[in-house]
């Protein structure tokens, strides 16, 4: 079994499995998808708006939404929106701007399969790919080369911030014209890419050292009150949250 306070990080795709826990609003980059194991979750995107269940939903990249406090168990899947493989689940949900449900009966395979497969991480992902791909995976989304160029500086970079006018200067147009065509291709901003990028280069570092003020440091914030500050608003909780419960770790895979 999985440990329950474990995350699991592969290129591209992130999971973890354990008891629900309320999250305030937030949003991020990644696209989520959620499976409730032992009954229906519990989603709302917005304080005036209605709860909602769901069997298992996905929340789009960019979306606002917050979970309830019920014990529900779940399991969070992440993956990069730019992929193939959010391609292929974005394929399957219903039809929505924001939170959507998932196909019943694909509900209920994906919560069946996935509580199977908790021996070890490796069948984990391999879970993942046969639920999300269906053996009808499309091929990735075409990005303007500039843009992939880009991306590849901030992954290279992550740690520390890289200016607009340093990026455009490396894929060769204006810095008007970048960030035009990067929110255009990607969907977000350049500036919220790149803070993502870079909180994200900050939880791989407490991977291996737990220090805050070290990681937080170390990918280019002010301090670990700012990193704090921004991580309460990409995942809805404080890094005290995460990273302070004792048995709460996360395992990089190949």
């Amino acid at each position: 079994m999985l440990g329950n306070d474990t995350f699991y990080v592969w290129k591209g795709l992130a999971f973890h499995c354990g008891l629900g826990f309320p999250s305030d609003l937030h949003s991020h980059f990644a696209l989520q998808i959620l499976l409730g194991l032992d009954a229906p979750i519990s989603l709302r995107s917005g304080e005036r708006e209605e709860w909602r269940s769901y069997a298992a939903a996905l929340v789009p990249s960019g979306v606002w939404h917050q979970t309830d406090s019920r014990p529900v168990h779940l399991a969070m899947i992440y993956l990069d929106p730019l992929s193939s493989l959010a391609s292929a689940v974005r394929g399957k949900a219903e039809r929505s701007e924001g939170i959507a449900g998932l196909p019943h009966e694909m509900a209920k395979s994906a919560v069946d399969k996935m509580a199977e497969a908790m021996a070890d991480p490796k069948a984990v992902h391999e879970t993942i790919i046969e639920l999300v791909a269906k053996n009808d995976l499309p091929v990735r989304d075409a990005h303007d080369l500039r843009v992939a160029r880009a991306v590849d500086f901030l992954d290279e970079n992550a740690d520390r911030l890289v200016s607009l006018h340093e990026i455009s200067m490396h894929v060769g147009i204006s810095p008007q014209r970048f960030r035009h065509l990067f929110r255009e291709q990607m969907g977000i901003s350049f500036s919220g890419y790149r803070l993502w990028n870079r909180v994200v280069y900050a939880i791989r570092l407490l991977t291996v050292d737990p220090n805050l003020t070290h990681a937080a440091h170390a990918s280019g914030f002010a301090d670990s009150a700012h990193f704090s500050r921004v991580f309460h608003r990409v995942f809805g909780m404080k890094p005290s949250d995460v990273f302070g419960r004792e048995r709460f770790h996360i395992v990089l895979c190949d």
